[in-house]
């Protein structure tokens, strides 16, 4: 939290320093040209603020725009029992009494990352031919009214389930849950909804094509900041400080929104540029064991 308020700090003082400079920095001289010159500037001007004013609102209400999105953050939990060489004949494991080898833990939480209901949303979990699914669960249990069911179906396989989320609101989650045996690989997400229209996507990428757009308009806003008071200085007689002080007035409510989400991505880009690679994230030493669930290992005599 302390690098975040550093960085918006940092990012406000920009913008305080960039008004101090223009306030302070002598007017130069404004030329003088004839009546339909004078026209022609102002008019320029004035097309120029507009266009900037356009773009603000376009992007606002692109915002506003209904967006169906959910997206997903995947976890995979390779449980690997290490036992000596000349006893690992000798050892089983069973999960609710079922046999089992190579157990993957994995973890798999949805949230509506859009602006608009999703309903009746299927999504169908592969986890390749070779795996075999000992349990499937929701963690934590969610509301009743987010009519979560897996739906098993005809066309199932072995190493596939399907789950229903029936009532969605933004910004709700919920967190499926798998334990599977046998040789895993990759994992596929096959999503359906009869409505159309809902994109879902890992939610790295959601978040990195949000924080792509909030840093791209937060360096056009002051880019502009930086550079129009220099071309209008060309406006003449009143129209000069009047445009000036009406540039600055709206590129700031434009980037007042976008200085605390800027000062986030400033801060995590710093956090991850400073932190090692971690090479383990998805493999873990032993075997998980999620709450009501029995797990047994066996070892039987020399």
């Amino acid at each position: 939290m302390s690098i975040i308020l550093t960085a918006g700090w940092i990012a406000w003082l920009s913008l305080v320093a960039s008004l101090q400079v223009w306030a302070q920095t002598p007017s130069p001289q404004t030329p003088t040209f004839d009546p339909l010159m004078e026209k022609f500037l102002i008019a320029a001007a004035s097309a120029i603020l507009s266009l900037l004013t356009g773009y603000i609102l376009f992007q606002i209400k692109e915002s506003r725009e209904p967006k169906k999105q959910l997206s997903y953050d995947m976890e995979v939990r390779r449980g690997l029992l290490g036992v000596e060489e000349q006893i690992a004949t000798c050892v089983s494991v069973s999960y609710k009494g079922r046999a089992a080898e190579n157990i993957t833990y994995v973890r798999c939480d949805i949230r509506n990352s859009g602006n608009s209901l999703v309903k009746d949303q299927f999504l169908r979990f592969d986890f390749g031919a070779d795996a075999q699914i000992l349990d499937a669960y929701t963690d934590p249990a969610p509301p009743i009214e987010y009519g979560v069911i897996e739906t098993p179906d005809a066309e199932q396989s072995m190493f596939q389930r399907r789950f229903k989320i029936g009532h969605l609101e933004k910004r709700q989650e919920v967190g499926l849950r798998f334990v599977l045996s046998g040789s895993q690989q990759e994992i596929k997400i096959i999503p359906f909804n009869a409505e159309g229209g809902v994109e879902v996507i890992p939610g790295s990428i959601s978040r990195a094509a949000d924080d792509r757009k909030l840093v791209q308009r937060f360096i056009l806003l002051y880019l502009v900041l930086q550079f129009l008071p220099a071309v209008f200085r060309w406006v003449p007689g009143i129209f000069h400080d009047f445009t000036i002080s009406v540039l600055y007035l709206i590129v700031f409510a434009a980037m007042l929104p976008l200085l605390q989400p800027f000062a986030r991505v400033l801060a995590s880009t710093v956090i991850s540029l400073g932190q090692p690679e971690d090479k383990n994230a998805v493999t873990i030493s032993g075997l998980h064991q999620e709450k009501e669930s029995s797990l047994n290992i066996n070892v039987s005599k020399l």
